[in-house]
């Protein structure tokens, strides 16, 4: 660690002076880190499960795609429905549950925000 200089002292409080842009958003990083660090996983998504909950027995998880967003319901007739996940974190975990995915279609999981 540095030790704690007049000259230190100096350089930052000019740079501050200089750009108190830069003051400003350093709490606004501490922010989002706190709020990253805040965020605990609490289980993956059953799909299959969140369209049975959302749409009824008949119903079944189908994905179209490739990215987080391509699950659909679809029944035996054909019919699609869309997919709220949050819901289904929330009924099963609590209100502070949510959903989140990242890098690809079987990658959803449900956070904790408390």
């Amino acid at each position: 660690m540095f030790a704690h200089s007049a000259i230190l002292g100096a350089i930052v409080g000019s740079a501050l002076l200089a750009c108190p842009a830069a003051a400003i958003a350093v709490p606004d990083s501490a922010y989002a880190l706190q709020a990253l660090q805040a965020r605990a996983y609490i289980s993956g998504i059953d799909i299959q499960l969140a369209c049975s909950q959302q749409w009824g027995n008949n119903w079944l998880a189908d994905n179209t795609g490739s990215t987080c967003d391509d699950w659909k319901c679809v029944n035996q007739s054909g019919e699609l429905q869309g997919l709220n996940l949050d819901l289904y974190c929330t009924r099963n975990y609590g209100s502070n549950a949510y959903a989140t995915c990242s890098g690809g279609v079987y990658n959803w999981e449900c956070d904790d925000r408390s």
